[in-house]
């Protein structure tokens, strides 16, 4: 049975057959559109996880052609195609709600943490969303400390709040978001 998402409503389509696939642990193949690329790709997947994370639905799984776990955005799915062949669930999965998280591996130096600075204008919001992170400044700004968000997690953060926050570090955090804002722009 092959699925297509065609309409406005094409995630909500794909959710169940890719929540049953998890569960059942059974391999998809999926047709992804990448950012910036032209056409989607046909990718095997072994689906882990179907999620939401501040709005936008994922797709947790292995990616059979990088041979690594990847997180697909759902609304970047365009097909379907369940598969017969089963999967062993992997034993480091991340627990719900720790997917953007990073993790170092053994002998791996962790890396360093991101640091935000929200101005003003949404620190009450910094304040009540990361009240643990949270640092209020004097001049009423708040710095947020991420100590094991990946940068895929924090992109977003930064745009969500586009102008209100300022990217501390790391350097490469900046270059995500200004290469996410050069292909939105790319777009008009």
């Amino acid at each position: 049975a092959r699925l297509t998402a065609a309409s406005g409503d094409s995630v909500q389509d794909l959710l169940r057959p890719l929540a049953e696939a998890a569960v059942r642990r059974r391999e998809v193949v999926v047709e992804y559109l990448s950012p910036g690329k032209d056409q989607p790709v046909r990718r095997t997947v072994q689906p882990h996880r179907v999620f939401s994370h501040w709005g936008q639905w994922y797709l947790l799984g292995h990616d059979s052609a990088h041979g690594e776990r990847r997180m697909f955005r759902m609304d970047r799915i365009s097909r379907i195609t369940p598969t017969d062949k089963k999967f062993d669930k992997p034993k480091d999965l991340p627990q719900p709600g720790e997917e953007f998280q990073l993790k170092a591996k053994k002998g791996d130096k962790a890396p360093p943490p991101a640091v935000l600075r929200f101005s003003k204008r949404v620190a009450a919001l910094a304040l009540e969303r990361y009240e643990k992170e949270s640092e209020r400044e004097k001049d009423g700004r708040v710095r947020v400390t991420f100590e094991h968000a990946s940068l895929d997690y924090l992109v977003p953060v930064v745009l969500t709040h586009a102008g209100d926050v300022e990217v501390l570090q790391p350097p490469e955090l900046k270059e995500k978001v200004a290469q996410a804002v050069a292909r939105a722009l790319q777009q008009y």
